[in-house]
């Protein structure tokens, strides 16, 4: 089973709108990624791309959708959703124009159409295909093709059109569109409400680092002899960001939207050198600093073993 097949099975047996199959995905695809970089030295590079602008106009037979949809969260991984489409079929095709002011571009497109997990979608911007792909019910985010801000003719003050169609439902009736996606920084982003309990992190290997029960938002600081290692990996069970620093360079930086179990994994130490600069040798004295902002839980920073040589 591949990631895309996984992410399919958790949709199909998750109940609308619960996002927990993103969190459970993460932890999988960090496990993955680990195994895939001990065995052949791969490098995974994550790409987030945002949008923002005005709603210009919206044509006849469509509705605008508010940002407090009854099915749909009104934020949703750092991001908010204050313009939008909707549909109902039989109609099969919803635009809107936007003028986007900075060259991030991101839209959530959601198809609750029978009883299906997902259905077909094409989004065009400016006419031409911007994805062709699943729309699931639960909602999913759709990043901008590469080179898209001149493929597409995308200028700053411009209105672009952005057209959704849907090519073959499998049902009469249902609910279906699309909504821009704009970036909330972290300090505005409205977190969930703190559970009574909050996951257990693993205590497998040692901690490189960790947070203080009394003060989680605190900055860590250490010094110790480098050992021989594979990478390093951050585990947090509630929303905020780390960011993990060694020897003053920046390794590591992640960003989480709700109080579940999260993990997030460095490039292999042996790409250092060419990602960060990094040209550790063992039983170097080396200096770990870790910086999180906006925590209010547990946060473990520890590392995987280098891959037998």
């Amino acid at each position: 089973m591949n990631e895309t097949d996984l992410v399919e099975l958790l949709r199909e047996r998750a109940d609308f709108p619960d996002h927990g199959h993103r969190t459970r995905v993460e932890g999988v695809r960090a496990k993955v990624r680990r195994s895939r970089w001990r065995q052949a030295g791969a490098v995974a590079v994550a790409i987030v791309l945002v949008l923002g602008g005005v709603l210009v106009g919206l044509p006849r037979g469509q509705s605008p959708d508010p940002a407090d949809h009854p099915r749909l969260p009104a934020y949703l991984d750092g991001y908010t959703f204050p313009t939008s489409v909707s549909a109902a079929l039989p109609t099969k095709k919803a635009n809107l124009y936007y003028t986007p002011k900075d060259e991030t571009f991101r839209l959530h497109a959601y198809c609750l159409i029978g009883d299906r997990s997902s259905v077909g979608i094409r989004i065009t911007v400016n006419d031409k295909v911007w994805y062709d792909g699943a729309c699931p019910r639960i909602g999913t985010m759709i990043a901008p093709p590469r080179d898209a801000w001149t493929a597409f003719g995308i200028q700053f003050g411009r209105a672009v059109r952005i057209e959704a169609t849907l090519p073959a439902p499998p049902a009469d009736t249902g609910d279906w569109g699309f909504r821009v996606a704009e970036e909330v920084p972290l300090a505005d982003y409205p977190f969930p409400p703190r559970p009574e309990r909050l996951a257990v992190l693993p205590e497998d290997e040692p901690a490189l680092a960790r947070s203080n029960p009394e003060h989680p938002e605190g900055q860590f600081e250490t010094r110790f002899r480098w050992a021989e290692t594979g990478g390093l990996d951050l585990w947090l069970n509630s929303p905020g960001r780390v960011r993990v620093f060694v020897n003053g360079v920046e390794v590591l930086t992640a960003t989480f939207w709700t109080y579940d179990l999260h993990t997030a994994s460095t490039a292999p130490v042996a790409e250092w050198p060419r990602l960060h600069g990094l040209d550790l040798k063992p039983d170097e004295e080396v200096t770990l600093v870790v910086i999180p902002e906006r925590t209010s839980g547990q946060w473990r920073v520890t590392r995987w073993p280098a891959p037998p040589r």
